[in-house]
């Protein structure tokens, strides 16, 4: 699948080593070829997490209705 920047997406994996947990949101802010990206993961509140290179294969893009569930990010 092709991502195109801005695009809104959600984790559809666990990602340990970030701190990322499968189902948070974020939004494209860069696309490497062949399958790189740069998302930028969001709190709750709406303020930025934090800036993350990930691979196409660990996100999904987001669909209409979809919420967060809320949880306390892990230290």
């Amino acid at each position: 699948m092709k991502f195109k920047l801005l695009e809104c997406v959600v984790l559809d994996v666990d990602v340990p080593e970030l701190g990322l947990v499968k189902g948070d949101h974020g939004a494209i802010v860069e696309v490497f070829e062949p399958d790189g990206l740069m998302v930028e993961i969001f709190e709750d509140d709406g303020s930025t997490r934090d800036v993350y290179d990930l691979n196409v294969r660990q996100v999904r893009l987001a669909t209409p209705g979809e919420l967060q569930s809320p949880r306390t990010r892990r230290p």
